[in-house]
């Protein structure tokens, strides 16, 4: 499967798009609000520096707003492996 990284901006978008709010699709899509809040490059420098040692993952939890199961998934997507 290829894996595209898509922009919050292209994802709130496409539901406005569709028709959708967000929130109404959190129980069919429960990483959705994660991964609009947390863009894909400024997700991938927080991995990175948790990876290296710079910060500590609790403090990369923080730093995005995602707590375990939703940030690893959410690395997971962009291609980590956490």
């Amino acid at each position: 499967m290829t894996r595209v990284p898509v922009p919050p901006e292209m994802l709130r978008w496409a539901c406005e798009r569709a028709g959708y709010e967000p929130e109404h699709l959190e129980h069919r899509i429960p990483q959705l609000p994660g991964w609009m809040r947390v863009g894909a490059m400024f997700m991938t420098q927080v991995i990175l520096a948790a990876k290296e040692g710079r910060i500590s993952f609790r403090e990369a939890y923080d730093l995005t707003g995602l707590h375990g199961g939703a940030f690893h998934e959410y690395g997971l997507y962009l291609g980590f492996d956490l």
